[in-house]
């Protein structure tokens, strides 16, 4: 977000307001990319939100340290390998991690806050005789059916009530139409 943008004052409410907050709220790559090297201390962790793993990976590093200093070497070199293959696992999962933390921050930003829907509203929103979270849940699996925003494919021949074509099917049916058009045209030739 461009400085002027975070100049301004959104606090009223509105979209603008709870993209600007949760701007500030989404997980940032590099940052968590440059914890991941303290991974013995589990900052990277902390950052994402797992509490669990932010107290573990340090108790299990400072146990290495002080079985080693207590002169058990072998037992603190398993601990300490434990860390280790820890932070290896991290290093592969922590994108999927941070898109996750992001996708419930997302999640929680838009869906949450007490929203209601007008009056006599009768979309995608759930009806008071509905549970919100199986609502929540199916419209979510909905949504993972799609690929990039885009609706599947539609298996039927019958358009009325149908999405929108896209761009490259409205191209195809522009093409198909014109080819239409040249073959109906009489060919003119020079001598008329």
């Amino acid at each position: 977000m461009s400085r002027p943008w975070q100049k301004l004052d959104l606090s009223g409410g509105g979209l603008q307001s709870v993209n600007q907050n949760l701007a500030g709220r989404l997980r940032k790559r590099t940052t968590t990319w440059a914890l991941w090297p303290l991974f013995p201390l589990g900052l990277h962790r902390l950052y994402l939100g797992d509490r669990r793993g932010a107290i573990a990976l340090p108790l299990l590093t400072l146990g290495a340290l002080g079985l080693w200093w207590a002169g058990w070497a072998p037992v603190a070199a398993a601990l300490a390998t434990v860390v280790l293959g820890w932070g290896v696992v991290d290093l592969f999962r922590i994108e999927g991690l941070r898109a996750e933390v992001n996708k419930t921050l997302r999640k929680q930003a838009f869906l949450g806050g007490g929203a209601t829907p007008p009056a006599g509203y009768r979309g995608r929103y759930p009806q008071e005789s509905e549970d919100p979270e199986a609502a929540i849940a199916a419209y979510s699996a909905e949504k993972e059916r799609e690929h990039g925003g885009h609706m599947p494919p539609r298996t039927g021949e019958d358009d009325s009530g149908g999405r929108m074509p896209s761009f490259t099917e409205q191209e195809k049916m522009l093409r198909e139409m014109a080819r239409e058009r040249d073959a109906d045209e009489p060919k003119s030739g020079g001598n008329d």
